[in-house]
This record gives C-alpha cells, structure tokens and sequence, in this order.
C-alpha cells in the first residue's frame, strides 16, 4: 500500500464522484493541444473587428467628459439599447461628483489628499465600467 495505491484510489474516487466534469476537462486538454498557443484563430474580418473596437475603446476612454459623450452618441444612434443611456447617466453622475470635489463643500472636508484619492476612485471606476460595457454596445450594433 505505498503511494501509487492512494494516487489510483484518489483518481477513481474523483473520477466517479465527478464523471462530466473530468471528461470536460480532458476534452479542453486535447483541444487546446491542438490549437497554436491555446487560443482560437480569428478570421480577418473577426480580428478587424476586434481590433476596431479596442481602437474605439481606447479613443474613447480617454476621461469622463469623452466616456459620457460616447455613451450619449450611441444612444441617440441607437435608442433601442436602453443601457446605453443608462452608462450615459452613470457617468454624468459621476462627473458631477468629480467635479463637487473641488466645489465649495467638498474642498473644505476633504484633505487635498483625500480629494485626489477621492477624484482617482471615481475615475478609474468610470473606466472600468466604460472599458467593459461600451464594448458591449459595440458588439451589439456590429452584431
């Protein structure tokens, strides 16, 4: 009873316990040895797209005042895709409380570090969120 007993006896136990998950794992095991470094191959026009819509992103993703008005001019594009007027808000919202920040109030309960930390919170939230959705908007509209 050395180790290669337990080793056997720990394999069928977790092959029988979990029968679908290890014949999903050893299927993406062989599919992934047969693709080129793991990843599947875009066509040309697949990888143009995508790389249309980093470039898009990345345009306009530059600070909140271009992230709103993206959301808005995709919107007014196309109203039916109700969130996008939704992200215009957030953000907008957000830029108001960005720009409170250095308002009257805001000036004098914050530290000047507490309202660059404050300001750099609320930016990079906008971007993630800008980041992850407005790519959606614009897979849906090429869709």
């Amino acid at each position: 009873m050395g180790i290669s007993w337990l080793r056997e006896r720990w394999t069928r136990c977790r092959q029988s316990r979990f029968p679908s998950f290890w014949r999903i794992r050893r299927a993406l095991t062989r599919k992934s040895a047969e693709q080129p470094g793991g990843l599947a191959v875009l066509s040309g026009r697949d990888q143009a797209l995508v790389d249309a819509i980093r470039e898009q992103t990345r345009q306009h993703n530059r600070n909140n005042v271009t992230r709103t008005m993206a959301y808005l001019q995709f919107y007014l594009r196309h109203p039916e895709i109700h969130w996008a007027l939704l992200g215009h808000m957030v953000s907008r919202n957000g830029g108001w409380n960005m720009t409170d920040i250095k308002g009257e109030l805001l000036s004098r309960l914050l530290s000047r570090k507490e309202q660059e930390d404050f300001f750099a919170f609320l930016e990079r939230g906008n971007w993630l969120i800008f980041h992850a959705s407005i790519r959606k908007c614009w897979c849906t509209r090429k869709a």
